[in-house]
């Protein structure tokens, strides 16, 4: 008999401005234990931009956000997140370049790995 014992974490934030480490005050500003990250990133407008860094490794260099619609709303369902495996203590930092005026959400979540 196999028992797995998950977790999930999930924080999201909105920014309207140049924002470094969005992650940076919520409980996700580092994986909570080993499992995997995924990071979804939504803009109103076509022009801003990320960086996203997990345990200093780069998955989304500064770029153009591929998701644009109104309010900026993520569908977990029909959206690709940026996916990292993580063993836990690893640094998630996304940083938001706003190029013109919109709202950007960014919603990170933490699957733990079973035990």
């Amino acid at each position: 008999m196999t028992t797995q014992n998950l977790a999930n974490v999930e924080e999201e934030r909105t920014v309207t401005a140049d924002t470094n480490d969005v992650m940076g005050s919520t409980a996700l500003r580092q994986a909570p234990g080993p499992g995997a990250i995924a990071v979804y990133l939504a803009s109103t407008v076509a022009d801003s931009e990320a960086a996203v860094t997990v345990g200093g490794r780069s998955l989304k260099r500064k770029s153009i956000i591929g998701k644009v619609g109104t309010n900026a709303q993520v569908d977990v369902a029909a959206d690709t997140p940026l996916i990292s495996q993580v063993r836990g203590g690893e640094p998630i930092i996304v940083d938001i370049d706003v190029v013109t005026a919109g709202t950007i959400r960014v919603k990170v979540q933490w699957v733990g790995a079973p035990l």
